[in-house]
C-alpha cells in the first residue's frame, strides 16, 4: 500500500503548473463556493505534530498520511480521484515563481496538457490562487487542480486529482477552507496523551486517551470519538437484570445472544474470533478480535474478559474505524490504555 500511496503523490506533485506568467490573476471564476460542495452528515479532524497542520474532511472519506509526500483525502483504494494536502516550511513564496517552477516537470510528466491562467480564489478569509490542468498520457485524461495557500513562513499545496472536472470539491471545499498551518488548532485531533480515572464504587482504574470524550457509567467508563471507542466496564447483570457471575457466564450469554455484546457497546452488529490467554497488571484476561458494525461503518478492535474480584466479569474492549487516519496508531494508544487497567 505504501508503494501505491508514493506512486499516485508523485504524479501529484509533478502536475503541478504551466502558466506561470506575470500577467495578473483572474479572479474567481474557479472559486469553491459551500454551494458547489455537497453538505456532509458530520466532519473529522485531521492534524498532528508530525504534519505540521491541521483540517476538517467529510466524515467516512479515508484519510492517510505520507511522511514526504503529505495527506492524501480519497476513498481507501488509492486510486483516482483524490486530494493531496501538503505544507512545505518556506518563506518567501509567490504564486508566480511557485507555478512556473513545476512547468518543465509537468510537461516531462503528460503526453498532453492543457492548461488555465492563475486565479485568485477568494475562499472564506482566505485567499488561494490555482491553475487547473487538463493532462492526457496513454489516450486517456485527467483534470488536475492545483490550488496554493500562501503564509509569512510556509505555503499549503491542494491537488485534486479527478476524472471528471470539480468531482472532490466537497473534499477541497472543507480541506481548504477549515485547514490551519496551527497542528492542534481543532480539539479531537490525534494525541498520545493518557488521563487517569479511578471509580470508588467500582474499584475499577484506568487511563484513557485525552483525545477521545470520556463518559462516566455507574459500573466504568466509555471513550469514544469520531474514529475509536474504548470501553471498560464491571458487568453484574444483563439489561433484563439477570445477574452475570463470571467471566464464563457472560460469554456463555454472547453465545446464546449475537446481539448482547452489541447492545454492551452501542453498536448494531459484533462479531468474533477465537480467543486467547493473556495477562493485564498480574490478572488473567481472555482477548477476542472483534468486528463491530454500526450504520455504514465498521470498526475493528479487541475485547478483554476477566472475573470481576467477586461476582461479575470485567469487560474492555476498543474498536478503531477501518479506513480512518492514522488507524495503526489509534489500535496502539487503545492497547496502551487498556494495559493501566486495575480493580
Amino acid at each position: 500500500m505504501k508503494k501505491r500511496f508514493s506512486v499516485l503523490i508523485l504524479i501529484g506533485l509533478l502536475t503541478v503548473g504551466l502558466c506561470g506568467c506575470g500577467a495578473g490573476f483572474v479572479t474567481n471564476e474557479f472559486s469553491l463556493p459551500e454551494n458547489k460542495a455537497s453538505a456532509p452528515g458530520a466532519l473529522a479532524v485531521y492534524g498532528g505534530e508530525d504534519i505540521g497542520f491541521s483540517f476538517l474532511y467529510p466524515y467516512g472519506m479515508s484519510v492517510s498520511q505520507n511522511e514526504e509526500d503529505g495527506v492524501c483525502i480519497g476513498y481507501g483504494d488509492g486510486r483516482i480521484p483524490y486530494v493531496l494536502v501538503n505544507k512545505t516550511d518556506k518563506a518567501g513564496m509567490t504564486p508566480e515563481r511557485y507555478f512556473r517552477s513545476c512547468d518543465k516537470q509537468i510537461l516531462q510528466t503528460f503526453d498532453s496538457v492543457q492548461s488555465s491562467a492563475i486565479h485568485e480564489v477568494p475562499l472564506e478569509e482566505k485567499t488561494l490562487y490555482m491553475t487547473r490542468y487538463l493532462c492526457g498520457r496513454d489516450g486517456s485524461e485527467i483534470y488536475i487542480d492545483r490550488y496554493v495557500e500562501i503564509y509569512a513562513d510556509c505555503y499549503i499545496q491542494y491537488t485534486a486529482v479527478t476524472n471528471t472536472a470539480d468531482e472532490m470539491n466537497t473534499a477541497l471545499y472543507y480541506a481548504a477552507s477549515t485547514l490551519s498551518p496551527e497542528a492542534g488548532y481543532y480539539y479531537g485531533e490525534y494525541s498520545e496523551a493518557l488521563s487517569a480515572y479511578a471509580q470508588e464504587d467500582t474499584g475499577l482504574s484506568i487511563r484513557l486517551p485525552d483525545m477521545l470524550d470520556t463518559r462516566e457509567l455507574t459500573i466504568g467508563y466509555l471513550a469514544t470519538g469520531d474514529d475509536a471507542l474504548l470501553l471498560a466496564v464491571i458487568c453484574t447483570e444483563d439489561d433484563n437484570g439477570n445477574p452475570i457471575y463470571n467471566r464464563q457466564n457472560f460469554m456463555d450469554r454472547a453465545d446464546e445472544n449475537p446481539d448482547f455484546v452489541a447492545g454492551y457497546i452501542g453498536a448494531d452488529s459484533t462479531t468474533f474470533g477465537p480467543g486467547a490467554r493473556t495477562e493485564i497488571n498480574g490478572r488473567e484476561f481472555y482477548v477476542y478480535s472483534m468486528t463491530m458494525r454500526t450504520e455504514d461503518e465498521v470498526f475493528s478492535g479487541e475485547i478483554f474478559l476477566a472475573n470481576a474480584e467477586e461476582n461479575g466479569c470485567v469487560v474492555m474492549c476498543y474498536a478503531v474505524r477501518d479506513g480512518s487516519a492514522r488507524a495503526d496508531a489509534l489500535a496502539q494508544l487503545c492497547l496502551k490504555a487498556v494495559n493501566t487497567l486495575e480493580y
